[in-house]
């Protein structure tokens, strides 16, 4: 569920757990269907928030461990 200030929450149903994101969690998560890959979702987050290439893309690969770590 994305939130008015673009944060969000993410439901784990079979954990019974709810996950807070902050906007850029949120953004990568919303692009996490099956069809980019980790570097697509990096390169199009660059211009989403004006940051660079390197820091997103360590971002995207950080959060996208940890939703996998969690099983996610």
């Amino acid at each position: 569920r994305i939130l008015d200030d673009l944060s969000g929450v993410a439901i784990d149903p079979g954990a019974g757990a709810a996950h807070a994101l902050n906007p850029v969690a949120t953004a990568i998560l919303e692009r996490c269907d099956g069809s980019l890959t980790v570097d697509e979702i990096a390169d199009d987050l660059v211009a989403v928030f004006d940051a660079p290439q390197a820091i997103i893309a360590a971002d995207v690969r950080s959060f996208v461990g940890d939703l996998a770590d969690k099983g996610l």
